[in-house]
Order: structure tokens, then C-alpha cells, then sequence
């Protein structure tokens, strides 16, 4: 399964299963429909890191190795960006 596919993949299970907001799947979504404008490897890696450990509210309590919302927003944001 390739990357775009992996994001999707866990974008939707993300927004199914832990309520990430219908604005940043879209956006997600977007990033995915249009593969050849986003090349960046390490921050497609790293989106779909934040994904996979994905929890609505990861930036509460400490020793958490979740990601909340902010940060896949922050990386959403960077790669729409470039």
C-alpha cells in the first residue's frame, strides 16, 4: 500500500473511531487527491506517524507518545504549504 493510501487509510479510521475534525480529514483528503504536489517523503511519513497515533486530546498529561489535534493540524499545515 503506498503512502497516500496509508494516510487516507488511517485519516478515516481517525476520524470514524477518535473524532478528528471534519475540516483536517478534509484537508487530509485533499493532500491525497493530489499526489504529485506532495512529494515530501519525511513529511508524509511523519503525518502518517501522527495518524497512526493519533488521540484527540494527546497534548493532556505527560509521558504521552499520542499526537493530538494541533499537531496533525501543524503538519497537515506545512505540507499544504509547500
Amino acid at each position: 500500500m503506498e503512502i497516500f493510501e496509508q494516510i487516507l487509510k488511517e485519516a478515516e479510521r481517525a476520524s470514524n473511531e477518535q473524532d478528528l475534525p471534519d475540516v483536517l480529514l478534509a484537508e487530509i483528503k485533499q493532500i491525497c487527491a493530489y499526489q504529485d504536489k506532495y512529494k515530501d517523503s519525511y513529511m508524509l511519513d511523519d503525518l502518517l506517524g501522527r495518524l497512526i497515533n493519533y488521540e484527540p486530546f494527546g497534548d493532556v498529561g505527560c509521558g504521552n507518545d499520542s499526537f493530538s489535534t494541533a499537531d496533525v493540524q501543524r503538519v497537515v499545515d506545512i505540507i499544504l504549504d509547500t
